[in-house]
């Protein structure tokens, strides 16, 4: 990698994280979600197992990577974040190179990807939508690269196997990469006649899929739990999309994320005035339609819901700006510089702007809640805090031995509901705190 590639991925890479909840260096706190995470990564640390001893219906590997960053504290998993940040950036860099030779459009298209287009999506961070970003944009690049050149590397599709089950083990509706352009590929290969090709990259493909899966087998198998990460992970998140969704939950679900992603989706458009019959743009374009519908399927309203479709928007963006470049190659280099340089300057005022005021009106104080827990609980107390989503449990460092820590989902399983009941009527927790 160019020293100048490094440096502009890294410097966008860390402009994005830099608003995230955990960074060292803002006041902001953590959110709902992100607080289960943290939590049952510390727990990890306790000897807890997830979906055994802690409930939650994210996939294991997010736990995993809660794990890894935690061993430095929160600011550990800041530095995840900002690692995976970088390896998106530069994997979306390495797109950019499919479709445009020129260096300014694609610092562009990296830097508006990244960091215009998906940060009020990426809702603090720290989510599954967030983690997956690397392996998505590693394996659209392997397909694009096969669509555009007819060819790939064997390494490349075990590759891929390995990034598809890491996605499906984060969170399984967001494997739209996988989803949409995996049968594409295989048509192509069959009208091309290299049918004997789909066995060997199929194999290769379930190789790299099982790599991923050994050391989730081995982990939940040893500790018991593998019944357990079954009903949490998989039966859980069918009963999580609902029996009463309809349509009309399906299309409020997506006017909202369209909230978060528009300049991405202008981008998109404004692409196909020229590029509308480009077979790498249309592939992309079926590929955006799969993730937006994943992403609203459940039909609930996360912001963070719409971070996987922020890879779609790094070839049309790149496509794009390539053409207005190209369209303006007679005017100075220093005044297109200039512009560039000042439409950067004023993204990032904007969201400094938003960022200084949410982070000027949080009340930092500790809330009086994580004062009496800590007055009135002793270390090792089991301290189980009602509809708290684990937030008070880390700040007053008391935690719980229920496995229903947070009660969100008893809300949506009539099995889990009785459980929760059962558990404290076997082992009582030493306080039970219910907020105002």
């Amino acid at each position: 990698i160019a020293p100048t590639d490094f440096a502009v991925c890294f410097a966008s890479a860390l402009l994005t994280v830099s608003f995230f909840d955990l960074c060292p260096y803002n006041t902001l706190t953590y959110d709902v979600d992100e607080s289960v995470f943290i939590y049952i990564a510390r727990m990890m640390g306790k000897g807890f197992v997830p979906y055994r001893d802690m409930f939650d219906h994210k996939g294991p590997y997010l736990f995993f990577i809660e794990f890894i960053g935690n061993i430095g504290g929160e600011v550990g998993i800041w530095i995840m974040e900002l690692i995976f940040a970088f390896v998106t950036a530069i994997l979306m860099l390495s797109l950019t190179r499919i479709v445009t030779d020129k260096v300014l459009p694609s610092y562009l298209a990296v830097f508006g990807s990244l960091f215009v287009f998906g940060l009020y999506a990426y809702q603090g961070g720290n989510y599954a939508e967030f983690w997956a970003l690397p392996f998505i944009c590693a394996s659209l690049r392997t397909i694009i690269r096969f669509f555009k050149t007819g060819e790939y590397r064997k390494r490349d599709i075990f590759l891929m196997g390995i990034d598809f089950a890491v996605v499906f083990l984060l969170r399984v509706n967001i494997a739209a990469c996988w989803a949409a352009l995996l049968p594409i590929v295989i048509v192509s290969l069959i009208r091309k006649g290299r049918a004997v090709d789909i066995g060997k990259c199929a194999l290769l493909f379930c190789g790299g899929i099982l790599g991923a899966l050994i050391p989730v087998i081995i982990y939940y198998g040893m500790s018991g739990a593998l019944g357990d990460m079954y009903e949490c992970y998989w039966k859980f998140n069918f009963e999580y999309v609902g029996e009463d969704l309809t349509v009309r939950d399906i299309c409020k679900a997506f006017i909202f994320i369209m909230r978060y992603i528009w300049p991405g989706m202008v981008i998109l458009l404004f692409a196909a005035v020229k590029h509308i019959r480009d077979k790498v743009y249309l592939i992309n374009l079926w590929f955006t339609a799969v993730s937006l519908v994943l992403a609203v399927i459940s039909g609930r309203e996360y912001p963070h819901y719409g971070v996987t479709v922020i890879p779609c928007f790094v070839i049309p963006a790149a496509m794009l700006i390539d053409d207005i470049y190209r369209a303006n190659i007679k005017i100075s280099p220093a005044i297109l510089k200039t512009i560039g340089a000042t439409a950067i300057i004023a993204v990032i005022a904007v969201v400094a702007k938003d960022t200084v005021l949410m982070t000027l009106g949080s009340d930092r104080s500790e809330p009086d809640i994580v004062r009496y827990i800590r007055e009135n609980s002793d270390p090792d107390d089991d301290v189980l805090v009602v509809n708290g989503y684990g937030v008070f449990n880390l700040m007053s460092d008391r935690y719980t031995r229920q496995k229903f820590f947070y009660q969100y989902p008893l809300v949506v399983s009539d099995e889990f509901y009785a459980s929760f009941f059962e558990s404290i009527d076997f082992s009582k927790p030493d306080l039970i705190v219910v907020p105002e």
